[in-house]
């Protein structure tokens, strides 16, 4: 008797403390997510960002929520079963154990083989909930994808790139896959334009030109120091240069990079600037560009 009293007691107790920390973790993870000041990859103009950014947040909070729930549905059917076993432990101690040995093997092999899928990325799911790799409203790079997180169910997650798009990535291979997360830490980064010129070209006079225009972007980060210019290679056939500097979110990265890349195409044209030695000039009423970009 005194053998099932103490088990209701340690089942009770263990499902409180596992319940509250579970709570304590969710509570947390809400927290950093009313905390985040930058959700998104990038940020078109056509959209009112404070209202995308609210909804996104809204919807994010409430995705957090419903993956807890079923996490803490799934403990506690375990526990439960886990309970039953040792109910029980004490009559199986009296068959046979050869015959226990078996019925486990076969229970766990036709389990594994019927669901050894959905298995994986539940497990995975549970994994990257508690773990800090990413969480939604991160950007990140995975592959030649780059994008968001949106959402991350207990068995996939989805990834908003930049054109809308949405990638549903089952949760196992998310752990495997290596990716970069560009707001694990903090949402400064350096954003980098690279291009190449003649070796025929005034370089001091580019670097001037790269630097100015990287430096009166509109998605420079406010307070923050010059540009930097380097030469980053000497080819065959030209000088490859980079212009960088510091932004304050992946958003405004993007965007610095392709405002950056926009304007040097067009003075380059404007200068007959070429970008290596046997290049055939433009002009720059020849190039057309989107009058959406400033």
């Amino acid at each position: 008797m005194n053998y099932y009293v103490i088990l209701a007691i340690v089942f009770l107790l263990l499902t409180l403390v596992f319940n509250f920390w579970l709570n304590k973790v969710e509570d947390q993870r809400v927290t950093d997510l009313e905390n985040k000041k930058n959700m998104g990859s990038v940020r078109p103009k056509i959209f009112k960002f404070k209202e995308v950014l609210k909804k996104t947040k809204l919807k994010a909070i409430e995705n957090v929520g419903m993956r807890f729930t079923i996490i803490k549905r799934l403990s506690f059917l375990l526990l439960v079963l886990l309970f039953i076993f040792l109910i029980f432990f004490p009559s199986l101690t009296k068959t046979s154990k050869t015959t226990i040995s078996l019925l486990i093997s076969a229970s766990t092999v036709l389990l594994g083989i019927a669901s050894k899928q959905l298995i994986e990325n539940v497990i995975s799911g549970v994994v990257i909930t508690f773990s800090k790799q990413f969480n939604i409203g991160d950007t990140v790079m995975i592959g030649e994808m780059y994008g968001m997180v949106e959402d991350i169910t207990m068995t996939h997650s989805v990834i908003k790139i930049w054109d809308s798009k949405r990638y549903v990535v089952p949760n196992s291979e998310m752990l495997r896959e290596k990716f970069i997360n560009y707001t694990l830490i903090e949402s400064t980064q350096w954003a980098t334009v690279e291009f190449w010129v003649s070796y025929n070209e005034d370089l001091n006079m580019i670097k001037d030109l790269a630097i100015n225009i990287a430096d009166n972007s509109i998605f420079k980060k406010k307070g923050e120091h010059s540009s930097y210019f380097w030469i980053m290679e000497m080819g065959e056939k030209g000088i490859k240069c980079w212009v960088s500097t510091l932004t304050d979110s992946p958003a405004n990265g993007w965007d610095f990079k392709t405002d950056v890349r926009t304007k040097l195409c067009l003075k380059f044209c404007e200068l007959g600037i070429k970008p290596h030695l046997n290049y055939t000039n433009l002009k720059s009423q020849d190039i057309k560009i989107n009058p959406g970009i400033d």
